[in-house]
């Protein structure tokens, strides 16, 4: 008797933790991923990854840190699942269940600035997320600024406190807008690269769980919540 219920105790504990959500790192990123003033979790890519969790049946946790916190938290492998640009984070241990969205990494000049290459970057002061665009520009001849987000980029760049902007064209478009600063609209960002920004998974997740997921990616991705979600966040 005892056997039985040791027995049922462990599979009790088994199926406990095969139910423990898994964890998913986002990047706080406005309109992307990013949490409200009375703590909701919003955003293009949250929504995403929210209905991609439901069309697999997998409960998530989802967890929105500064950019640089969340690019450490999936290089250490603390979280399971990731919602990441590709070329940010260490991608040998991971698996990639899909791309959720394609951007481009940009320079946005202030207002007085004009920018045709990389090579007028000399003495420019470029604002950044922390950690961020160091990979795909020469530090040794500029100043890096780190920004908590990119309200406050769009904003020292419009008052000339920081030359360029480095960041995602829409995001930082999104600011300049949701800031109202036109002279800021019509500045002409150097392209830097093409981001490719995807669902990236821990390789040693349970097959079964990494398949179902790749699954849900690929289906919802032809639906048409990727575009409504788009226009419901003003990307389109």
């Amino acid at each position: 008797m005892l056997k039985r219920w040791a027995g049922l105790l462990l599979i009790l504990g088994a199926c406990h933790l095969q139910a423990a959500p898994l964890q998913v790192s986002f990047p706080e990123i406005i309109p992307l991923s990013f949490i409200t003033p009375d703590g909701q979790k919003l955003g293009l890519y949250v929504d995403l990854m929210t209905a991609i969790g439901q069309e697999a049946g997998i409960e998530l946790q989802l967890n929105i840190t500064p950019f640089a916190r969340s690019v450490n938290m999936v290089n250490h492998s603390k979280v399971d699942l990731a919602v990441h640009n590709t070329k940010a984070v260490h991608t040998s241990q991971l698996r990639n269940l899909g791309v959720l969205h394609m951007t481009d990494l940009v320079l946005w000049p202030s207002p007085s600035s004009a920018l045709s290459n990389k090579s007028q970057l000399n003495e420019q002061i470029v604002g950044r997320l922390r950690g961020g665009c160091r990979r795909v520009i020469d530090s040794q001849n500029i100043q890096f600024y780190d920004i908590n987000d990119y309200n406050q980029g769009v904003r020292m760049l419009a008052a000339q406190r920081i030359d360029l902007l480095c960041g995602s064209r829409e995001a930082i478009l999104f600011a300049i807008r949701r800031n109202a600063l036109p002279a800021l609209e019509t500045g002409l960002p150097l392209r830097l690269e093409q981001m490719q920004v995807a669902l990236l998974a821990r390789k040693d997740l349970p097959k079964s769980q990494l398949d179902r997921l790749q699954r849900a990616t690929q289906k919802i991705m032809k639906s048409g919540l990727p575009q409504q979600l788009a226009s419901r966040y003003g990307l389109k």
